[in-house]
């Protein structure tokens, strides 16, 4: 059985909006280990969301897996954590020597026999670099886009860390430099948008890696405005990792000028 899922953008749970969902099923191929990996989206989707990008193998997947399952996140209520726990991911994980991941144009499950779950178009689940696809649309469909990354993803060594008071201290710290080094003035110090008689603010993402520069996150290739802010910012991510041992952070912040 292959579960197919084509030209879809699904959000978690928590965050869906702008849902298109095709699924299909194709029997006759030999071998299936599971009748039923619809759960297996879920999980996947949950992974990109947190990481931004696809897991690289079966045991990157179960590592996310795992610790997102021991989490007190609330991405999984009692009994959905059950249900993959104790059915889906025990088969899976029973035959995991058997199963590949593959990415190129899309992103597949696989066995040598059998395609267990299949994304047609690897870039379908919405990334904080589709940003642009929401500039200059209505305010509050911006706004659902940007409210589903808006606490920032942090990771150590092990994988992203689950941490609502590491986030908002975070978050507090940011708006501390922001309140500190942004002036305020008649025209507007942030990159924008007019939509009808509202200006919008644009926001951006920008990545720390441990002993590295800020930067940003979706536009590696350009360099950050030559503000007192962003000076101070970089210096208070490197001292942040430090005192939670973090290897690195991703944030959304508004895009100054």
């Amino acid at each position: 059985m292959i579960y197919i899922v084509e030209k879809a953008k699904m959000n978690l749970k928590n965050y869906m909006f702008l849902l298109l969902f095709l699924m299909g099923n194709v029997m006759g191929i030999a071998q299936t280990i599971h009748k039923d990996y619809t759960s297996l989206y879920d999980l996947v989707e949950n992974y990109y969301y947190l990481y931004y990008r696809y897991p690289k193998n079966i045991d990157d997947f179960f590592d996310f897996v795992d610790n997102s399952l021991k989490s007190d996140s609330s991405f999984y209520d009692n009994s959905y954590r059950d249900s993959v726990m104790l059915d889906m991911l025990s088969d899976i994980r029973k035959n995991s020597a058997k199963i590949t991941i593959v990415e190129d144009s899309g992103f597949l499950i696989k066995t040598e026999n059998d395609t267990l779950f299949y994304i047609a178009d690897k870039h379908q689940i919405f990334s904080p670099c589709d940003i642009s696809l929401f500039i200059g649309r209505e305010p509050k469909e911006y706004q659902k886009f940007c409210s589903k990354y808006s606490f920032p993803r942090v990771y150590n060594k092990d994988g992203f860390v689950y941490s609502s008071y590491i986030d908002s201290l975070f978050q507090y710290g940011v708006r501390s430099l922001q309140r500190k080094y942004i002036k305020i003035a008649i025209t507007p110090c942030y990159q924008f948008y007019v939509y009808e008689k509202d200006t919008v603010p644009i926001f951006t993402f920008l990545e720390y890696k441990r002993k590295s520069k800020l930067k940003y996150f979706c536009k590696e290739d350009k360099d950050l405005p030559r503000l007192a802010y962003y000076r101070k910012l970089e210096k208070y991510c490197s001292l942040f990792c430090k005192r939670y041992n973090l290897n690195r952070i991703i944030f959304m912040t508004p895009d100054y000028k």
